[in-house]
Order: C-alpha cells, then sequence, then structure tokens
C-alpha cells in the first residue's frame, strides 16, 4: 500500500507538471513583447505614447510605474537593474515588470488574466484518492471474500453442521487460518462422533457384564453349598475384572487426544521400534514374524513412546487374525518412510476398512484365529496416532500372504538428522486392547 500510494502520487505529480507546463511557458511570449518594447522605443515619450494608444480591449495591460511605488527588496532590485524581467504574481494576477533606460520608471506589462489551476488540481487530486481507493479494493476484496466464507462456514459449524469446511488455496491470505479452521473442524467432529460412539459402545458393553453380575449376585443368594458359592463369587470377579477393564480402555482412549495434542517430537529410528515390538511379540506367539532388521536408517519425527504403541497394535492385530505368518517392512519411497505389516488372515473386505477404523468395532471372530479378547480399538488408536503425526493410514490386501495389508507412510526427518537415537528410541511398547483388524 505504501508503494503504491508513492507510486501513484509520482505519477499524477509528473502529469499534473505536464498539464500545466504550456501555461507557465505561456509567460515567454509576454516576456518577448516586453523586451520588444522597452528595446524598439527611442525615448521615454514614446513609449508613453504607446501606452496612451493601447486599446482598452487587448487583454494586454500596460503602464509605467514609478520604482519607488514597488519597495522592491534589494535583490529584485539588482535583477531588475540587470535588464532581467521581474515577474510577480498574485492570487488575481501575474505582473511582469521591464526596466527602462535612463529612467526610474518600470513597464509594467499584465498579460491576460491566467485560468485558476485548483480545478485541474482537484480532478487529478480526486483521479488520484480514487486510484488508491481503487487498489485498496482490489487488494481487501479477496480478503473480505474469503473471511466472509470463513465467518458463514464457523456460523455453520456452530449451528451443527459438523461436516462443514472451508475451501482451501494456497494463494489464499487465510491459508493457514482456514487450514487451521479445517483440522479444528475436523478434530471436534471427530470427537462428538467418539463421544457418541463411545456412550453407544458403553452402554452395549457394560450391559451384560451387568446382567450376568445382577443374575450371579441372585443365584449367590440361593446357592447353600460353598463350592457353588464360591464359583459364582469367581464368576462376579471376573465380570468386575472385565468391567474394570473396560473402563481403563475408554480413559485410555479418551486420553489419547489431550496426550497426542501436548506430545514432544524429535528424530527416531523406526527400524529400532519395529524390532523391539517383534522380539516382544515374537516370545508370545507361535507364529512366524518375517522381519529383517535393515542397515538403514529411517528416521522420522515423532513420539517414540505413542509410535511404539501403533505398531505393537498392528503386530498384535496380525498375531491374533493371521493364521501362521506375519510380514513386517520398511522402506523409503522418495521423501516417505513406509512401515508395512501383512498376514495370512481372512483380510478385511474394502467396504468395511473404514468402518473398523472406528472405536469398538472387532472383526468377526468366526473369520479368524483370533482370542476374541479386547474391545475393538486398536485400528482406532493406530489411526488416532497416525493422524496426530501427519501420517497416512492404508488399509489393503497382502499380495504376498492373501491377508490383511496394514501401511503406515511417515514423512522422512531431514537428511541432516544422522544419529542413532538408540536410547530414546528404546521403548518398549504397551499392549492397548487390541483386537480388530
Amino acid at each position: 500500500m505504501l508503494l503504491s500510494t508513492i507510486g501513484l502520487g509520482w505519477a499524477f505529480d509528473r502529469l499534473f507538471y505536464g498539464l500545466v507546463k504550456t501555461e507557465t511557458d505561456g509567460l515567454q511570449l509576454y516576456r518577448q513583447v516586453g523586451n520588444d518594447l522597452v528595446t524598439s522605443v527611442e525615448s521615454h515619450s514614446q513609449l508613453a505614447n504607446i501606452i496612451d494608444a493601447w486599446p482598452e480591449s487587448n487583454p494586454i495591460k500596460l503602464r509605467l510605474i514609478g520604482a519607488a511605488e514597488l519597495a522592491l527588496p534589494a535583490e529584485l532590485e539588482r535583477q531588475i537593474g540587470s535588464g532581467e524581467p521581474l515577474v510577480l504574481e498574485s492570487e488575481s494576477d501575474v505582473l511582469l515588470l521591464f526596466a527602462l533606460r535612463d529612467s526610474e520608471q518600470l513597464l509594467s506589462l499584465s498579460p491576460p488574466k491566467i485560468e485558476s489551476e485548483t480545478p485541474l488540481a482537484v480532478i487529478l487530486t480526486m483521479l488520484f484518492y480514487g486510484g488508491i481507493i481503487s487498489l485498496v479494493l482490489l487488494w481487501i476484496y479477496p480478503l473480505a471474500r474469503r473471511l466472509l466464507a470463513l465467518g458463514r462456514s464457523a456460523k455453520a459449524f456452530g449451528e451443527g453442521q459438523f461436516d462443514r469446511r472451508v475451501s482451501t488455496h494456497q494463494r489464499s491470505f487465510l491459508y493457514e487460518i482456514e487450514n487451521e479452521f479445517n483440522a479444528m473442524a475436523q478434530r471436534i467432529q471427530s470427537l462428538i462422533a467418539d463421544n457418541k460412539m463411545l456412550a453407544s459402545a458403553v452402554s452395549h458393553d457394560l450391559r451384560t457384564p451387568l446382567a450376568r453380575l445382577r443374575f450371579g449376585i441372585d443365584l449367590l443368594d440361593e446357592a447353600k453349598d460353598e463350592q457353588v458359592r464360591a464359583e459364582y463369587q469367581l464368576r462376579l470377579s471376573n465380570d468386575l475384572a472385565a468391567m474394570e477393564n473396560l473402563v481403563e480402555v475408554l480413559l485410555e482412549y479418551a486420553r489419547l487426544d489431550k496426550q497426542l495434542s501436548d506430545m514432544p517430537k524429535s528424530p527416531i529410528n523406526l527400524s529400532n521400534l519395529v524390532n523391539d515390538s517383534v522380539e516382544s511379540l515374537s516370545d508370545m506367539s507361535d507364529k512366524t514374524i518375517e522381519w529383517h532388521q535393515a542397515a538403514e536408517q529411517f528416521i522420522t519425527n515423532a513420539h517414540a513412546r505413542y509410535i511404539a504403541m501403533m505398531i505393537n497394535n498392528l503386530l498384535q492385530n496380525a498375531v491374533n487374525y493371521g493364521k501362521s505368518q506375519i510380514s513386517v517392512s520398511l522402506h523409503k519411497k522418495r521423501s516417505s518412510i513406509i512401515l508395512c505389516i501383512e498376514d495370512d488372515g481372512p483380510g478385511i473386505p474394502p467396504e468395511k476398512r473404514n468402518e473398523m477404523l472406528k472405536p469398538f468395532v472387532r472383526g468377526k471372530q468366526e473369520e479368524a484365529n483370533a482370542s476374541g479378547k479386547g474391545y475393538g480399538m486398536g485400528l482406532a488408536i493406530v489411526s488416532r496416532i497416525a493422524q496426530w503425526h501427519e501420517a497416512q493410514f492404508v488399509i489393503g490386501e497382502s499380495k504376498n500372504l492373501g491377508g490383511a495389508q496394514f501401511e503406515i507412510i511417515f514423512a522422512a526427518a531431514s537428511s541432516a538428522v544422522t544419529k542413532d537415537r538408540k536410547s530414546s528410541n528404546k521403548v518398549r511398547p504397551s499392549v492397548v486392547a487390541i483386537d480388530n483388524k
């Protein structure tokens, strides 16, 4: 805006002086007329006669005035005495004075009244401010349009249209704000959907153990045999433990958003984390996990604990649903690092893959060798951790093993980060209720 103002001011200034140059240079003609009169006459009386005979209708006015009448400063007296015409300008007219030889009088020549420059100056000033306003509107219009669109989307979102988003463009003045609004809207929508799903799941998953507890208590009151009572008490204890485990899983998932939003990120070697998870699960499973730790480092900016949880969840899920073989691999593709986990289980149909990312959605136990334990939170947790790490979580079909294939696509850290931070990467992964594909 500052450069535009300076540029317009300079341009109109040049235009103004270009337009009034003709009027300013027009005085040269009157200077020539006055000099000719002074030099051509032979005597003062002859000049006086010319002035007396000068027609009144002539726009150029001539008269003789005494030098003493003007009381000119010494500098101007020297100028007029040197033979140079003196130009005096007032608000109403312009006066040209010429010195006469051997005389104390001066020839006064008044050219026709010069048209006031005020209209031209006003017009140019209006053009100048009109140009400034046009530039301001040209600059503000896209900004105002994006702000109005953002305001409408925010209002609609506040009225309950949680799928409302703002269209973004990289050249928009509000690109970062619009992206943040969309991210916020997506997070709020996810939280609301999760809360509804959690409430529905809690009411569903707690209903069964509560019914068993009520039924067990009734039977316990009627039982007289100590062995039978002990058996009922054990069942009641197991049901309470199941309810307690469910509540812990719910709290862990509810806290995940807060923990992830505050997590610090640092360069980690994914190869070390995968190796730790494979070693941990290999000791507890009789299934073959094919993993060859590469000498190459796979560095990404992330939080080691949650990435370890993500890897462990995917591996445990593959162990639960795979028949006998699991394959784990890491490879780079351009500026991305791809973690791929495959199994030889029943796989996941394409139409069910998005559904499996929701909490409390479990795979069909009859289609796999899974134990049936857990609450269907595994892939939901993986999806949430991947989302907060700005990584892509892709579910597909394994071409090698025929079962499910899970890919996590991370952004590779800068090539300048080459130090192997094993001390921060050696995090024993924790298992969090993984049972769904």
